[in-house]
């Protein structure tokens, strides 16, 4: 079976994808993992094919991630 998982945002996200993907080769099937290429090195080392988007850099998950630490999502009354 074909297996394509997108994903983004940190390594620590994408690690529990690349342990299912590495599952999934080991019992005959083929994932791919779609996402940023910064991604590359986690992806070869899992034996999994990576697929990237472009558009999208490490940066800008950075940025994302310190808004989420000084800007509250949810203000709490």
């Amino acid at each position: 079976m074909r297996v394509a998982i997108v994903t983004a945002g940190s390594v620590g996200d994408v690690m529990p994808y690349l342990a299912l993907m590495r599952g999934l080769k080991d019992n005959g099937h083929s994932p791919t993992l779609v996402g940023p290429g910064y991604f590359a090195p986690y992806a070869e080392r899992a034996g999994v094919e990576l697929r990237t988007v472009a558009g999208y850099a490490e940066s800008d998950v950075r940025e994302v991630m310190a808004r989420l630490v000084t800007e509250p999502v949810v203000e709490v009354l």
